[in-house]
């Protein structure tokens, strides 16, 4: 199909998208800086599935939403999460599987940890949601869908009377935030021997 005729549905995404929705985020944390710096490397791809899956497992029901094509391709999605929200726990499948993957990732514990420290610092005491990440299949870009998906998120948001926050490696994405979002950026911090990274914030409405 040509990219020109992509006419969007959006919905909640549940486990029977499981399959597409990994492929995506596979495809596009392989492509992100600072998930290049977490799993060691881009070319890492068993690293990359085990984390896209594990993702998307933390952020459904709920917390998920896709955009997919009349023919029911999976177009682009978004994953987000509200900070009084109850972390997902892991089966006994998954913590084998994560114990096995993070054995086999040199530095990754002190990594993430790094990771959540910078996260700890930045996230305001307040309710508030926030992008954990966003996905849209190559052939779906530049067609306005990023903005399809994060609308409705931010709208939510206003009407719930908190805040959004999003993390990005990309300056021009955290450019986008500003100018669709009115999402300036309220930190920046470079990981070491990693990508810099940028937090923008809409606050919550008066």
């Amino acid at each position: 199909m040509n990219t020109t005729e992509i006419v969007p549905t959006a919905r909640d995404l549940t486990s029977d998208d499981r399959e597409e929705s990994v492929s995506l985020l596979s495809q596009t944390i392989a492509e992100v800086p600072f998930y290049q710096w977490l799993l060691g490397g881009k070319e890492n791809t068993e690293a990359i599935a085990w984390y896209a899956d594990t993702m998307f497992s933390a952020h459904i029901p709920g917390g998920a939403r896709g955009v997919f094509d009349e023919a029911g391709h999976l177009y682009g999605l978004v994953l987000w999460t509200t900070s009084d929200r109850p972390a997902t726990p892991l089966n006994e499948d998954g913590r084998n599987a994560a114990a096995t993957m993070i054995a086999s990732i040199p530095g990754f514990p002190q990594r993430y940890h790094e990771m959540r420290e910078s996260e700890r610092v930045w996230t305001p005491p307040e309710r508030c949601f926030a992008v954990a990440f966003t996905a849209v299949d190559p052939h779906g870009r530049r067609k306005g869908l990023l903005s399809g998906l994060i609308d409705p998120l931010v709208a939510e948001a206003d009407a719930d009377g908190s805040a959004v926050l999003a993390r990005t490696s990309d300056p021009e994405l955290a450019q986008t935030y500003l100018r669709r979002w009115n999402a300036p950026t309220r930190a920046e911090f470079t990981l070491t021997d990693g990508p810099t990274i940028w937090i923008v914030q809409r606050d919550a409405p008066v």
